[in-house]
């Protein structure tokens, strides 16, 4: 998968078992990249209780260091490059490590605010994001 740049691969499996219509498919999520592929959160949005890489993350508008437009913006481009690099139409996005969220209404309150500036944004129009699960998500493609 590397030799080719990409972090999803489709491979069949023992085809004597399944035959040839199953096919798996496979992603990689790249462990502490502290970028988009990686199996924590996405760069910018380190900020649970244990992961204070990125915080404190400003919310609010007013105050003066706000930025967080500039943060979803930033995703947005590295999502966009992410599909073209793909080729895909559906990209999977941890939101924190496995079993790390300390404060999960931190997390979710970003989260919220995230889709929030997405819409406001107008990315909406080109790429959806929701909520959602490894299960849900794999069921989708």
């Amino acid at each position: 998968m590397r030799d080719k740049g990409t972090h999803m691969q489709i491979w069949r499996t023992a085809a004597k078992n399944f035959g040839k219509r199953k096919d798996v498919m496979a992603v990689t999520l790249d462990q502490g990249k502290n970028s988009l592929n990686s199996y924590c959160w996405p760069k910018g949005f380190w900020a649970d209780t244990n992961y204070l890489i990125d915080s404190p993350i400003t919310l609010n508008k007013t105050q003066s260091d706000y930025k967080f437009d500039d943060l979803v913006k930033s995703l947005y481009a590295e999502v966009s490059d992410q599909f073209d690099r793909d080729n895909s139409t559906h990209l999977f996005q941890p939101f924190g490590c496995d079993m790390a969220y300390v404060d999960a209404k931190v997390n979710f309150k970003i989260m919220d605010k995230l889709m929030q500036m997405w819409k406001e944004l107008e990315f909406d129009k080109d790429v959806e994001i929701k909520y959602s699960s490894p299960t849900i998500f794999y069921q989708s493609v």
